[in-house]
């Protein structure tokens, strides 16, 4: 048996792609502990049980990795750009732009809520308008859109108008199916098309949020610019 046991162990090693392990070690810890974790358990637990291991790992640690929402305040200038902004530019306390990017699963939720809610503190500086661009917030379930129609009811609560836009056919889809969107109103959501004009559902959205706010505007509001009416001509800095 001691015999047989060193071929079957000899045999296995053989059958091991030692490259591929060895890549697959040193090119990240997330892959390196996935490894030794299925190793271990194949060892100290049993063969059929170290694949599924290794899966359950892999999940376990993925998922904080995937539940990452990133958030990015947008601004429209009267140089008709519209960009990131940063720490010098002004403030305006009508409209507030953001855009949310990552997987919108339930992984997810507890981080895009947070981020809601620093959106939500916005509502006490006068804010009326807040639009939300969606383009690369991606496989959004229901979780996360509870925590969306949570948030929008909160801001239908405190007078401020929330649109939607970038959002691609499946998220709208998803939208609808959950009644957000007959709730939020068809006209408060943009949608993304493929026609080669960029971000054209975001201006779409902007020129819509100045029209509720009319002649409200702060004195660094671009709609002091007649920039803003023409379609033409604006571009962006991402």
């Amino acid at each position: 048996r001691a015999s047989l046991s060193g071929i079957l162990i000899l045999s296995a090693w053989r059958l091991v792609d030692k490259q591929e392990l060895a890549y697959h070690i040193r090119t990240t810890r997330y892959d390196a502990i996935i490894v030794f974790a299925t190793a271990i358990s194949a060892v100290a637990i049993s063969v059929e049980f170290c694949v599924m291991i290794g899966v359950f790992m892999s999940f376990v640690l993925y998922v904080p990795k995937a539940a990452r929402v990133h958030m990015t305040e947008l601004t429209a200038t009267p140089e008709r750009i519209v960009r990131e902004r940063i720490s010098t530019d002004p403030v305006c306390n009508r409209i507030r732009i953001y855009s949310l990017e990552g997987e919108l699963f339930f992984g997810a939720s507890t981080e895009m809520e947070e981020k809601l809610d620093e959106i939500s503190a916005t509502a006490a500086l006068g804010v009326r308008v807040i639009v939300l661009r969606l383009k690369r917030a991606r496989n959004m379930d229901a979780v996360c859109l509870s925590v969306l129609d949570r948030f929008i009811s909160q801001m239908q609560t405190a007078n401020v108008a929330v649109l939607l836009c970038g959002l691609r056919p499946d998220l709208v889809n998803v939208i609808e199916a959950s009644g957000l969107l007959k709730r939020l109103g068809r006209d408060h959501v943009f949608t993304f098309e493929e026609t080669g004009a960029i971000w054209s559902s975001t201006l779409e959205a902007v020129r819509f949020a100045y029209e509720i706010i009319g002649t409200d505007v702060c004195s660094n509001c671009p709609r002091h610019s007649p920039s803003l009416e023409e379609r033409d001509g604006w571009y962006f800095m991402i």
